[in-house]
């Protein structure tokens, strides 16, 4: 015979089951885990699309060094119905894992290996899953971003292979309703523009002659006495040599050059003028500025050719061009071939009467790119 507290304990299971039962009945999980798809100008698709930014890799290139991004569009979601349940798209990182790493798997390209992200940023375990983006229960749509970091390209152990390599993505996207068990294959990445990779026995590097081991500094050789009897300064220049080194010996057909500075988006400054400071001055106020010119020999055409601020020029050799080649030493890599293109800072004829005295600084960056190699294997 059950006395009371045995007859209390037993009722009480029997509520606590019946209250697990009647939750689970209170929603439905639709089958196949698509009724949540990439909105694709109002059609629906299940994939993503993201573009490749990387940069060239040399065999010098030390173990562990990013190369490279995979970096996600802007896309649109929708969801048929509100459920109440999260919807989560994910990315399984498909890939055995390099020695040493287990959240960098290999890639089609010995040396170089992919480090998927998760909605956190954190690596994602190879042959493992982690979501990148969610939609909330019971909404019926959402977007991510363009420029999201979907993965990472690392330099790893392994002889780089020199040329240009496609660069192929094994990971698969799939979708799945949180607390659902089951995730359900709902496309691929879809590539948006090239998927080359360019590799190089060396890194490319720019040499200063007159600076082999430091960044070199150039005075503008402004009037020192901004307020002497002087109402303007004459136009002045200064050259400095400079030479690009591709990573082997200018074999490439192009190059991109862009120079820039911080004086992007200061309001009443020519776009195509560089600018230089007051020690302790506002940027904001003309009379701590001074701008000057820049331009550089065209290897190309063997002329000079002036640069705008933050604008890329390109010059493209071809298979008649004769490249005008240097033979220096540079640091790290000895005897090799560079390309010329020596750079000169001009400063125009200005009223400096309204100028502050001080001293005026300021830095000139140089991005050099090499591209398109002779050669695809060596």
């Amino acid at each position: 015979m059950l006395n009371r507290s045995n007859v209390f304990s037993l009722l009480a299971r029997c509520c606590l089951m019946y209250f697990l039962l009647f939750s689970i009945k209170s929603y439905a999980i639709p089958a196949g885990n698509l009724s949540c798809y990439a909105d694709v100008n109002g059609q629906p698709s299940y994939s993503l699309g993201y573009t490749l930014d990387a940069v060239n890799v040399s065999l010098s290139t030390p173990n562990g060094t990013q190369v490279g991004k995979i970096i996600s569009k802007f896309q649109n979601f929708s969801c048929a119905a509100a459920y109440n349940q999260d919807w989560y798209l994910q990315i399984y990182a498909l890939g055995s894992p390099v020695p040493g790493y287990a959240n960098v798997c290999r890639t089609n390209i010995n040396g170089i290996g992919i480090q998927y992200l998760d909605a956190e940023g954190q690596p994602i375990i190879c042959n493992a899953r982690g979501y990148i983006f969610s939609i909330p229960k019971f909404h019926l749509s959402g977007s991510l971003r363009e420029g999201t970091v979907l993965a990472r390209l690392i330099r790893v152990n392994g002889d780089i292979p020199y040329g240009s390599f496609p660069l192929n993505i094994s990971a698969i996207l799939q979708a799945y309703f949180y607390g659902y068990t089951n995730s359900t294959d709902w496309g691929t990445l879809q590539l948006q523009g090239s998927n080359m990779i360019y590799t190089t026995p060396n890194l490319p590097q720019i040499y200063f002659p007159t600076s082999p081991t430091s960044t070199p500094i150039i005075d503008l050789n402004i009037d020192n006495n901004l307020h002497g009897t002087k109402a303007s300064s004459t136009p002045r220049s200064q050259n400095l040599d400079m030479c690009l080194f591709d990573g082997d010996n200018s074999s490439s057909s192009n190059i991109t050059l862009t120079f820039s500075d911080d004086a992007a988006g200061i309001t009443g400054k020519a776009p195509d003028n560089f600018s230089i400071f007051r020690n302790g001055g506002s940027r904001s106020d003309i009379k701590d500025r001074l701008d000057y010119l820049v331009s550089v020999l065209n290897p190309v055409t063997g002329s000079q050719e002036q640069v705008k601020n933050g604008v890329a020029t390109y010059w493209s050799f071809g298979s008649s061009t004769k490249k005008p080649t240097r033979q220096v030493v540079l640091p790290g890599v000895g005897l090799a071939l560079c390309i010329p293109a020596p750079i000169t800072i001009s400063t125009p004829s200005m009223d400096i009467s309204g100028k502050s005295s001080g001293h005026y600084t300021g830095v000139l960056r140089v991005i050099y790119t090499p591209s398109t190699y002779a050669a695809s294997s060596k």
